[in-house]
This record gives structure tokens, C-alpha cells and sequence, in this order.
């Protein structure tokens, strides 16, 4: 048998809090990855044309446009005692890989370019240990999100473990 739909359920008041809570973070998250759905091409054109007005304003709006999820993160209100740890470190790091990644085209030399990226990189290792804190903190309450959910940006893949 296969479902070809998320059966409903009823949910405990916390996975209900948690569920609402994760629907309207996840359409943050969702908004702006549609709205910069050309990521790779803006990071890469960014090292191609380091020099180029357009490439570094496009870098810069990129980090801008990361900042302001986190923005989002802190104003969502209320947010369930469950998630309030991961949510405020998910919104402090996504605030922090916006400005690190906005601050990349002002490095100046190639040391402090590789610098720049270095430290970037490094945040967003972080930025991956608190996304995915916080997906953990939807699947151990047992929170399911259908595909067409904003919540939906919380599943992790299985990765066969």
C-alpha cells in the first residue's frame, strides 16, 4: 500500500504549537529561497567578476536577503518553549552568515578574500548545526509537515543511517 497523502492527525497542544510555530518559520525559509533561487549564480559570477559593480551589489543583497530571515526568525511570536533555544540561535546565525557573506566583496587582496571566505564558511558550518538542532526538535516531538507545508523545510532527508 502506498499514501499518497499525510493522513490527518491529531496532535498533542505542544506538536500543534510547534506545528503552527514551524509552518511559519519554514515560509520564512521558504521565502527566501524562492526569492534567490539563483544562489549558485550569484556566489559564482561573484568570483568570476570580483570587481564588477553588479556582482558585488548582487553578493551584498544576497547576505541582506539572509540577514532579514533571521530578522523574521525573531519575530515570530510566540514561539513554542520547545523551540525557543533553536529558534533564537537559527535567527542569531542566519544574521550572522548574511553579514559575513555581504562582507566577502569588500575584502581586499586575495589573502583577505580566502580570509573572508574562511570565516563565512565557518559560520556556516554553525548555520548547519543549528538548522538542523532545530529540525531534531520537530521530529522528536513526532511533528509531521506534509510536502505543501511551509513546515515542510524541517524534514531531513534520511540519510540511511
Amino acid at each position: 500500500l502506498i499514501a499518497s497523502s499525510t493522513p490527518d492527525q491529531s496532535r498533542t497542544e505542544a506538536q500543534d504549537a510547534l506545528f503552527g510555530y514551524g509552518n511559519e518559520a519554514g515560509d520564512a525559509i521558504q521565502s527566501f529561497e524562492r526569492n534567490n533561487s539563483d544562489q549558485p549564480a550569484v556566489l559564482t559570477n561573484f568570483i568570476q567578476n570580483r570587481g564588477d559593480a553588479e556582482t558585488i551589489a548582487a553578493m551584498k543583497k544576497l547576505g541582506d536577503e539572509l540577514s532579514r530571515v533571521g530578522d523574521s526568525l525573531t519575530t515570530i511570536d510566540p514561539v513554542p518553549a520547545a523551540a525557543q533555544g533553536g529558534n533564537t540561535a537559527l535567527a542569531k546565525s542566519y544574521k550572522d552568515i548574511g553579514g559575513k557573506l555581504a562582507s566577502i566583496p569588500d575584502a581586499k587582496g586575495e589573502d583577505a578574500l580566502f580570509e573572508a571566505i574562511i570565516t563565512y564558511n565557518k559560520a556556516a558550518e554553525t548555520f548547519v548545526k543549528k538548522y538542523v538542532a532545530l529540525a531534531l526538535v520537530f521530529q522528536s516531538y513526532g511533528v509531521l509537515f506534509s510536502p505543501g507545508d511551509g513546515g515542510s523545510v524541517w524534514v531531513l532527508p534520511n540519510a540511511g543511517f
